[in-house]
């Protein structure tokens, strides 16, 4: 038999809890969401998607704001972002405007991002499908946008940065795994999954992508104290300072 189950995600954690013949002596270690947890013989690691943080450090980035493009797609996945990202940022809308562009085909995205407001941000939630019945990986929706776009993008996920967005506070899901790991390590050595406490944790850490912040004109001073600025040009003088 198994000596471990790893349920990476809260999608595969329902499908595990809606047969319970599945696994039925084997104990599961789960990385999951709020508000979905595994049966009898599980634990694990609960990680929150916080969009008020990220789109607070997009805002603090870009204090001129006043308007919010907020991206997304029609697949479940998206929606279920979305209508997350609509309960959460319910403390900012007296504060900027939000306006939901979902469920258009990329050209038509890329059309409609050339030409937003000099007030505007963009904030990239996730389309993995299009409307226009293209599915895609959320990443390669994002590349092709962000090349176009005359206003900032910001997304919430640490894989997109180098995909075109400046950055903020970003969600790691090697944090996450790393935490599960560590559960999963005190599992096979013999402690039961259902003595050891769910662990809720924080995998957010503030990440900028320098080559956006040189695009934007956006000041490093504005920025979070310890962000890490991935990306960074070495200058001439940088490179060749012991010559020169």
């Amino acid at each position: 038999g198994l000596d471990l189950v790893i349920a990476s995600g809260p999608a595969v954690v329902e499908f595990l809890n809606g047969d319970a013949s599945l696994f039925q002596h084997e104990p599961i270690v789960f990385t999951t969401r709020p508000g979905v947890l595994g049966g009898p013989h599980s634990t694990g690691v609960v990680s929150a998607v916080d969009f008020t943080s990220t789109l607070s450090s997009a805002l603090a980035a870009q204090p001129s704001t006043r308007q919010v493009f907020v991206v997304s797609g029609i697949a479940a996945f998206d929606r279920l972002y979305a209508d997350l990202f609509k309960a959460q940022r319910k403390p900012f809308e007296g504060r900027v405007a939000f306006h939901d562009v979902a469920g258009l085909p990329i050209p038509d995205l890329q059309a409609r991002v050339r030409e937003l407001p000099p007030d505007s941000i963009i904030f990239y939630l996730s389309v993995s499908d299009d409307g226009a019945g293209h599915t895609v990986m959320p990443l390669d929706a994002l590349d092709p946008i962000a090349a176009v776009a005359n206003a900032p993008v910001y997304s919430w996920h640490e894989d997109a940065l180098g995909h075109g967005i400046v950055g903020g506070r970003l969600h790691s899901s090697v944090s996450d795994a790393r935490e599960t790991a560590r559960i999963a390590l005190r599992v096979l050595r013999g402690e039961k999954a259902e003595s050891i406490p769910v662990v809720a944790v924080d995998s957010y850490t503030h990440q900028f992508d320098w080559r956006q912040l040189q695009r934007w004109g956006i000041d490093e001073a504005l920025l979070p104290p310890g962000s890490v600025i991935r990306y960074r040009e070495s200058s001439f003088f940088d490179q060749y300072r012991s010559y020169v």
